[in-house]
């Protein structure tokens, strides 16, 4: 296993811990009664839940050495750079930095893994002699 695949994914396991923190403290929150609106938190906590299982995914296919979860984690991680920025633009400074250097190195990892190379017969029945094309 290449140390950028062992790399990304790790980044992505600790994404997906991260998450599942952050729900279970809104668990906790609105088991003490802690939430303005007690049906925004538990979608919350739903949706929290449902990434951390997809990031949990990404992992695993990582640590599988399958291909496909290249892009889902560089669309991921794309998507949490506004976040940093707006952290650092919200006087959150170092939570800002931190998930800056993490969305990189996510995307540098992923992007740093080998692909899977294309077979002959990957590329379908032009590619092959005596095949027709309907």
């Amino acid at each position: 296993m290449t140390p950028a695949r062992v790399a990304v994914c790790l980044i992505t396991g600790l994404q997906s811990v991260a998450v599942a923190a952050v729900a279970a403290y809104y668990l906790v929150e609105l088991s003490r009664g802690q939430g303005f609106d007690g049906a925004g938190i538990v979608s919350s906590i739903v949706l929290f839940a449902i990434v951390a299982v997809a990031l949990a995914a990404l992992a695993l296919g990582w640590w599988r050495r399958a291909s496909w979860p290249r892009t889902a984690t560089v669309v991921w991680n794309l998507v949490l750079a506004p976040v940093a920025v707006a952290l650092v633009q919200g006087g959150q400074t170092v939570l800002g930095v931190g998930l800056g250097l993490v969305v990189v190195a996510a995307v540098a990892s992923a992007l740093a893994v080998p692909g899977r190379p294309v077979a002959a017969a990957d590329e379908g029945p032009a590619g092959r002699e005596g095949d027709a094309i309907l």
